[in-house]
């Protein structure tokens, strides 16, 4: 799928800033402390048989009065008008909202995110059965279309999930370069956990692609005091990236219990890293790309591909091609 784990973990980890960024009017009524996620709710369209899977599944409660439990719904979409089996995303949502309703017979919220493509910003959708000019059945979804939002205007709220999604909103005024260097500014102000920010950063770096102009405008335009933090927060994000590959490495040359087998781990490890943000940054690898980063011997030129990555505009950039 177009949207991948890192927007679900994204998302995941941060359903209380989403529905108090996107929906205020909600939030007070919400137990955030007790959640709980249904993980991969899969779902078979008999008559077609196909498979499916929701995008997140969550269980909470009001806290006015005698508490009600109910499901967030929460479906992410690259467009509106995107078919997947066939079907649009009312229909799917439909099957969903029956399949859960009938599994925990508890009211349901559903939410669907537009991601890159969207007719509208914030706005409600309908499911509906007619027959004779009668409607016998109404199913009611909150839309979120995040490309129809003012970036500006949404970083101005703060924190660091408004600095992840306005990565996919309009720049307003702002050139795409200057919106980059804001929703880094504004994660690193956050008071979201480290590891919070560290799925933001992602978002932002993953998703908001700036080409080679952009970048060394970029670049220049870091060097200057009030993208101190956005300067910061980035050094931190890459060296974190390096960091977590290395200690995989050094954990799997541990289990393997000699020091042939822990460099050969690292290594292999780092090789998985460096294809990981290859694929996050430029999307999926030719068979000779993999084939020549799995070649790579020594720390020092992966290290220095994994530090390219981050100015790099194509794979040309790196020499990988």
């Amino acid at each position: 799928m177009a949207h991948d784990q890192l927007l679900k973990d994204l998302l995941r980890g941060g359903l209380e800033p989403f529905v108090q960024l996107f929906f205020p009017d909600l939030a007070p009524g919400i137990d955030f402390r007790e959640l709980e996620f249904f993980d991969k709710e899969t779902f078979t369209d008999i008559p077609k048989g196909h498979r499916r899977e929701s995008d997140l599944v969550v269980k909470t409660r009001t806290t006015d009065g005698q508490p009600q439990y109910f499901l967030f719904l929460l479906e992410v979409e690259d467009r509106k008008g995107r078919k997947r089996d066939g079907d649009a995303i009312d229909v799917r949502l439909f099957q969903y909202y029956c399949s859960l309703w009938s599994r925990y017979r508890l009211p349901i919220i559903p939410v669907v995110v537009y991601l890159f493509k969207a007719k509208e910003g914030l706005n409600e959708g309908t499911y509906q059965h007619t027959v004779l000019g009668k409607t016998f059945l109404e199913m009611r979804y909150l839309t979120i279309g995040l490309p129809k939002l003012s970036a500006p205007q949404w970083l101005a709220r703060g924190g660091a999930l408004a600095g992840a999604l306005a990565s996919f909103m309009h720049p307003g005024g702002w050139s795409r370069v200057r919106l980059k260097l804001e929703c880094l500014t504004v994660i690193a102000r956050s008071s979201a956990s480290r590891a919070f920010k560290f799925l933001a950063l992602n978002c932002v770096q993953t998703y908001l692609r700036l080409n080679r102009d952009e970048e060394a405008q970029y670049e220049s335009m870091m060097t200057g005091e009030e993208y101190m933090e956005a300067r910061e927060v980035q050094k931190t994000w890459a060296d974190e990236m390096i960091e977590k590959g290395i200690e995989k490495g050094r954990e799997q040359g541990r289990e393997q219990g000699r020091e042939q087998g822990r460099e050969q781990g690292r290594e292999q490890e780092q090789h998985r890293l460096l294809l990981k943000l290859l694929q996050l940054k430029f999307g999926p690898l030719d068979p000779g790309v993999i084939e020549r980063v799995n070649r790579l011997k020594g720390p020092a030129e992966i290290d220095r591909l994994v530090e390219g990555i981050l100015i790099a505009t194509r794979l040309e950039d790196l020499g990988l091609v």
